[in-house]
């Protein structure tokens, strides 16, 4: 009986070392977010500093890439809250698991990436909004916000008769402040004694605090916003639209519904997204430097002038003749 026992239990000890080694190799695969390594075909990386609920140009970069994998035909694997000191770990993690496509979004990864790229030659890096030195597979990708911001400061001050324009953010977060820049120095470019008041919301969803704030500017004599609350938008075009006030938006998607928007000066960074990744998984990528162009739409009649004048600037900022850390310098 006691041989039985011993064999019983030597069979459990079997089944569950079987069972932890099968867990183990599960979770070596398993990758949080985006979607899993098991199916053999192109597979796209993403790793950033921050997490995409506290930093906008994080959650660009992963909307555009999760909603794009049927179109690119792959799989998307994210990791985020990576410090520097691990950046080289997650790399490896990523290429076990197939990625021949990392996007890097992090300034703290600037010094580190060119020595670990020089290790990985079989994979594209896309380094996102930060300049690194040179090396072949490394592409440097500019999603241009300080341009988009000042080509958006040049038609408010154009177009203010009251010489007051405004802009009402979400929150205080790098790619907002950028953009924020580049409005006001593209404002001061058409005239430095405009005036301009811009506020900060902090959350959104009710509108209040939004509507309270351009209500404010209103009351000043703005008679030009940019709204980039987010869902608040809507509540404050539909104010700005019943007072006949002028705003300028990132999309052109309001168009239909507000007449008041005259023009809406954005960026395709699904698109351009889209366009790397499948040149990477087509031919590769090449290093270089890449800049996402920034797109003006008007919606009713704008002075042909001003549309010449803008249409100017824009092939300026587009090309890079027009360096935003010189026109638009941040401290």
């Amino acid at each position: 009986m006691r041989g039985k026992s011993f064999f019983l239990i030597l069979g459990v000890i079997f089944l569950g070392l079987i069972g932890t080694f099968l867990l183990f190799l599960f979770n070596s695969t398993s990758i949080k977010n985006g979607g899993g390594a098991e199916n053999v075909g192109f597979i796209v990386g993403l790793i950033a500093a921050d997490n995409k609920e506290d930093n906008l140009l994080v959650k660009e970069v992963y909307d555009s890439l999760e909603s794009s994998k049927s179109e690119y035909a792959g799989e998307f694997l994210f990791k985020e809250k990576i410090v520097a000191s691990e950046f080289e770990l997650n790399v490896k993690t990523l290429v076990d698991n197939g990625s021949s496509l990392i996007y890097v979004i992090g300034q703290e990864y600037v010094a580190v990436l060119p020595g670990i790229a020089e290790k990985y030659k079989d994979v594209d890096f896309v380094m996102v909004n930060s300049k690194v030195k040179e090396v072949k597979n490394v592409t440097s990708l500019e999603i241009n916000y300080r341009g988009s911001g000042y080509i958006k400061g040049i038609l408010a001050g154009e177009l203010t008769n009251n010489k007051i324009v405004a802009a009402v953010a979400l929150r205080e977060v790098p790619v907002v402040v950028d953009e924020l820049s580049g409005y006001q120095k593209g404002i001061e470019s058409v005239d430095r004694d405009l005036a301009f008041y811009w506020g900060y919301v902090a959350t959104s969803g009710t509108g209040a605090t939004s509507v309270k704030l351009v209500e404010e500017y209103l009351s000043y004599g703005a008679d030009v916003v940019f709204p980039m609350a987010e869902s608040d938008n809507e509540v404050v075009l539909k104010l700005l639209s019943d007072r006949g006030v002028k705003a300028i938006t990132n999309s052109s998607s309001y168009f239909s519904a507000y007449k008041n928007v005259v023009a809406a000066v954005s960026m395709d960074i699904k698109g351009e997204l889209l366009k790397l990744t499948k040149e990477s998984k087509e031919q590769g990528l090449g290093g270089g430097n890449v800049i996402i162009p920034v797109l003006v739409e008007y919606n009713g009649d704008v002075d042909a002038v001003l549309k010449s004048q803008v249409k100017e600037l824009l092939g300026k900022v587009n090309s890079g003749q027009y360096d935003m850390d010189v026109m638009v310098p941040m401290e």
